[in-house]
């Protein structure tokens, strides 16, 4: 088989190849823009607010302040819970769109022993389940961040906690999804592996790994329950993961550059 495609195949590659560097800048600039209005709501827990409580009686480190998952007993701080709550949305959307960056990356067709070039049912089918695989953990993912900012929204316009705080668990294992799909995509994609290894600084594991070890670092530990500014440390982590996928984006177009200008191998 020919490793010149049809212009059939050419054009599939090409829409393939835009879709992939199309979902990616997206889900960078929702991931980037979720880390802004992250800091502002850091801004103004850390900054507005602590600044009008009386330091001999109150303190804005207190965990009743808390806006991450709210739970009674819980104040709500200006607007940290709403701009946090549309933050966690756009990291939602972010997901998606960077599962249809990924799988939307042109397949390399598997090498045969003589070096030429062929594609196989049995990859193709592998494949596809594979990437069913990939879609079901994504959409798992991207709910638990909708699940999170739609309680941090609710609870932010209501002044109280919202029924969803019931749901812990689904607030105590969201973790594992960016994991998976971390390991599943580090070699199909390492730029977008590093991005959900990134989002894990939104997570339980994020939270309290901002509050105890890495905040901590940086204003010299806290005296009471939170530690000041940790999260700006969460915000910082969703930046990261928008730049990962721009480096990612950048790589798929760089190899799409190498396939189009490297040599033609014909049977």
């Amino acid at each position: 088989m020919s490793a010149i495609g049809t212009p059939r195949q050419d054009r599939r590659r090409t829409l393939l190849h835009r879709a992939s560097i199309s979902g990616l800048l997206a889900a960078a600039i929702l991931f980037l823009g979720s880390a802004a209005l992250q800091f502002i709501a850091s801004v103004q827990r850390w900054t507005i607010f602590r600044a009008t409580l009386d330091p001999e009686t109150l303190s804005a480190e207190d965990h009743l302040y808390d806006y991450f998952f709210p739970l009674d007993p819980w104040e709500s701080v200006g607007a940290t819970a709403q701009l946090f709550g549309w933050a966690a949305l756009m990291q939602a959307a972010g997901v998606l769109f960077m599962t249809v960056g990924v799988l939307a990356v042109p397949p390399v067709a598997p090498v045969a022993p003589n070096g030429r070039f062929h594609i196989e049912g049995f990859a193709r089918f592998t494949g596809a389940g594979l990437a069913i695989v990939e879609l079901s953990v994504a959409c798992l993912v991207a709910a638990w961040f909708a699940f999170i900012g739609a309680h941090a929204l609710i609870s932010g316009i209501a002044g109280s906690p919202s029924p969803l705080q019931d749901l812990t668990t689904l607030w105590l294992v969201g973790f594992v999804g960016p994991f998976a799909l971390g390991l599943l995509w580090l070699r199909r994609l390492p730029g977008a592996s590093a991005a959900c290894m990134f989002l894990l600084g939104s997570t339980v594991v994020g939270y309290f790994a901002a509050n105890f070890i890495i905040a901590p670092l940086f204003t010299g530990g806290t005296s009471h329950d939170t530690t000041p500014w940790m999260e700006a440390v969460m915000a910082a982590s969703t930046a990261a993961a928008g730049i990962a996928l721009v480096f990612g984006a950048g790589a798929t177009s760089r190899h799409r550059r190498d396939q189009s200008d490297g040599p033609a191998v014909t049977e």
